[in-house]
């Protein structure tokens, strides 16, 4: 008796309506994104494993264009929750789901498979798009990955994708943005290195340095919506107290005010500030959160006018509840119609979403917590999730929240 043969995931319509498309988002990133980029042109049989580092909301479009022939995008299954994506993507694109925030047998047997149908397969591998300009966590699952799929592996790099669209922000910045492959490794290269040799090397070629830019990136809103990042003042250490305006963000408590350049640097009274980039802010106040012994049940962070939403599988969100948000050392609590408490340590998976979302898992439901829009601009989603994986792991100086 014969076996049903596993239906194929690479199509002929995927190239077919890649190749279209393709025309449109060239014409597009030109005109709006002023982008250029280093093409790369991939035989009818050659098939690679492609990574680029991610900084900004259109990366796999500024990736694919790149390309003459559709690399095969494994994309976060958050957007199939978005009204017809599930379909489209999957229809024409063959796109390749994944759960934010935890490992997916599923997703690497389908890389596997497309690979092995000469399709080439395109990730990101920090997972999730950096909010400081610096190269995120990399889960060592995605190295072992790479060390056995027995592929060549292109790299290749954005570069200044986080001065002209920084992920806090709302507003795009008008300067020099561009694409081009940064190494290609052989087959026969990464089988000769260790997975730690192959670590270094694909973290070296992914990494951009973004911040102090030898290169403008004008705007009026340039600072605007910091404060989904930075939360704690340096000088009074104080929290929750920075907004944000135009190109400056002043801190309520003790009033100083610093300015954001257009080199995405720091500078406080015109004279460049001691942590002179948003990513050294940010070591400042992750080295605040693994310093801090809490107390039983003392609260760590309160947050007024937020949504909670869950969903299971690839199903839509669904609004549960509005209210306060309130962290303590064992548990997140959101009060509003109902009261609904989350033990610390029985959630997993717990990282950021979107410029201002934080999400975890509690056995087969995934659930997000953002800002209610109707009643505030801005949530940080940085300080629950830096602080949560603290506390549930306790590993000083790690910031793998990014991980996918």
């Amino acid at each position: 008796m014969k076996k049903n043969k596993k239906p194929k995931w690479t199509r002929k319509w995927h190239q077919f309506f890649f190749f279209f498309l393709r025309i449109v988002v060239f014409i597009f990133v030109k005109i709006f994104y002023k982008y250029k980029f280093e093409p790369v042109r991939i035989k009818k049989k050659q098939k690679y494993i492609i990574i680029c580092n991610h900084q900004a909301t259109l990366d796999p479009i500024f990736l694919g264009v790149a390309f003459n022939r559709l690399p095969y995008f494994v994309a976060n299954d958050d957007l199939l929750h978005i009204k017809y994506a599930s379909w489209w993507l999957s229809t024409f694109f063959g796109i390749i789901p994944k759960s934010k925030g935890k490992s997916d047998y599923k997703t690497v047997k389908t890389m596997l498979q497309v690979l092995k149908e000469n399709g080439s397969v395109a990730l990101f591998p920090e997972g999730n798009r950096t909010f400081t300009g610096e190269l995120c966590y990399i889960n060592p699952a995605i190295i072992k990955f790479i060390k056995n799929a027995k592929t060549d592996v292109l790299i290749y790099n954005i570069e200044g994708g986080y001065g002209v669209d920084p992920r806090w922000s709302r507003k795009l910045r008008q300067g020099k943005l561009k694409g081009r492959v940064r190494k290609i490794l052989s087959y026969n290269e990464i089988d000769a290195m260790n997975l730690e040799e192959l670590e270094k090397t694909i973290k070296k070629s992914l990494n951009v340095f973004e911040a102090p830019s030898i290169n403008e990136y004008k705007s009026k809103y340039r600072a605007e919506h910091i404060e989904r990042v930075l939360y704690i003042c340096p000088e009074c250490m104080k929290k929750n107290t920075i907004i944000s305006k135009g190109t400056q963000f002043t801190c309520t408590s003790c009033n100083t005010t610093w300015e954001y350049t257009k080199n995405l640097t720091i500078f406080k009274d015109k004279v460049l500030y001691k942590y002179k980039t948003v990513y050294e802010w940010y070591k400042m106040q992750l080295s605040d959160v693994t310093s801090k012994v809490y107390s039983d049940d003392e609260v760590i962070f309160t947050d007024l006018d937020v949504k909670i939403f869950v969903s299971k599988g690839t199903l839509k969100k669904v609004l549960l509840d509005k209210g306060k948000a309130i962290l303590t050392n064992r548990e997140i609590k959101i009060i509003g119609n109902d009261t609904h408490t989350f033990n610390l340590s029985e959630i997993e998976g717990v990282c950021a979403s979107g410029k201002q979302q934080v999400m975890f898992r509690q056995n087969d439901s995934t659930y997000t917590i953002r800002n209610d829009e109707e009643k505030r601009n801005n949530f940080n989603p940085i300080k629950y999730v830096t602080t949560i994986n603290h506390l549930k792991y306790n590993e000083e100086g790690k910031d793998e929240y990014f991980g996918i």
